[in-house]
């Protein structure tokens, strides 16, 4: 059983929410996955904590190494997203430690990506 897990993406695997939808990437299971269509090179996922939150590192697994190029770990602030990180390599095992950002909304945007970007786990981390 996943608990409610608020979570959005810009495009998911042939349209299947229930096994690879953006809440895959936040469910804690490393063996699920948020995923793309083939040939995707962009997308963003987000989650919605639905109250603030205070993040401070971030730790990111795709679930097939190495498609993304370019990517922005970004935050809701005011209506509009402000980048808190970016990158040009996230891999299996991907942390990054941060000035804390307290806000209710964070997004990972992949600017670039070889092939349809899939993430296995974003965790999103008060230390």
């Amino acid at each position: 059983f996943t608990p409610l897990i608020k979570a959005t993406a810009s495009n998911v695997y042939h349209t299947n929410m229930a096994d690879f939808g953006a809440q895959e990437a936040f469910d804690g299971n490393p063996s699920t996955r948020w995923a793309t269509d083939s040939g995707t090179k962009q997308a963003w996922i987000a989650r919605d904590f639905e109250k603030d939150v205070t993040v401070a590192r971030v730790r990111i697994s795709e679930a097939v190494a190495e498609r993304v190029r370019r990517f922005e770990l970004q935050y809701r602030a005011g209506g509009e997203w402000r980048t808190i990180l970016s990158g040009t390599k996230l891999g299996r095992n991907f942390t990054q430690a941060f000035p804390p950002v307290t806000a209710r909304e964070f997004r990972l945007a992949i600017l670039e990506a070889t092939d349809g970007p899939t993430i296995s786990e974003i965790e999103l981390l008060e230390k």
